[in-house]
């Protein structure tokens, strides 16, 4: 298993999210989404990495999948970008 890095998720076309001490109020951090229809995959947020490895979870199905491997997650960006209606 690969780990799934910041580099590898703005190659494969997340967005980052910046949150500031305002809005956050406790400390800044930044997190990744990659958004198709009506399907929206998160990542953990920068603070909450182990060894800069990042979790990508489905919008409110947290529970449900969790990616923790590159390959996996680009396979599944790829069907997703091949089937987007």
């Amino acid at each position: 298993m690969k780990k799934i890095t910041e580099e590898n998720l703005l190659d494969l076309g997340f967005e980052r999210h910046d949150v500031g001490i305002e809005e956050s109020g406790d400390k800044s951090f930044y997190y990744f989404t990659f958004e198709i229809g009506s399907l929206c995959l998160l990542s953990n947020s920068d603070d909450e990495c182990i060894d800069g490895m990042y979790a990508i979870e489905f919008l409110d199905y947290s529970d449900a999948v969790r990616f923790n491997d590159i390959k996996t997650l680009t396979d599944l960006v790829k069907l997703l970008l091949a089937n987007k209606i």
